[in-house]
């Protein structure tokens, strides 16, 4: 079923993320698909693409998911910071 049209596995594939929900939503009809799509996309596109997905909510995410992404915020959030304290008291020239 992975090279047929209208399937989810495809269409995530082909990055047609809101039909590839919709079309696992016709399959699984009152199944909760949340995990199985996110299953697909980390599959298809990685981790990360699979956390950002917006039609997966955060209480549902495995939750080492959510500490990766916790542990990715927060050295961002340093990264910024530091190179905020850089830019504004530069070291002075040698």
């Amino acid at each position: 079923m992975f090279a047929c049209v209208e399937s989810p596995r495809y269409l995530i594939f082909i990055s047609c993320i809101p039909e590839a929900w919709e079309s696992l939503e016709k399959l699984r009809h009152s199944f909760n698909i949340d995990t199985e799509s996110f299953g697909m996309i980390e599959g298809q596109l990685g981790t990360t693409a699979a956390a950002a997905n917006a039609f997966v909510s955060k209480e549902r995410q495995p939750p080492q998911i959510n500490e990766d992404l916790e542990s990715i915020s927060k050295q961002l959030e340093d990264s910024i910071t530091k190179q905020q304290h850089i830019t504004q008291h530069p070291s002075p020239p040698q």
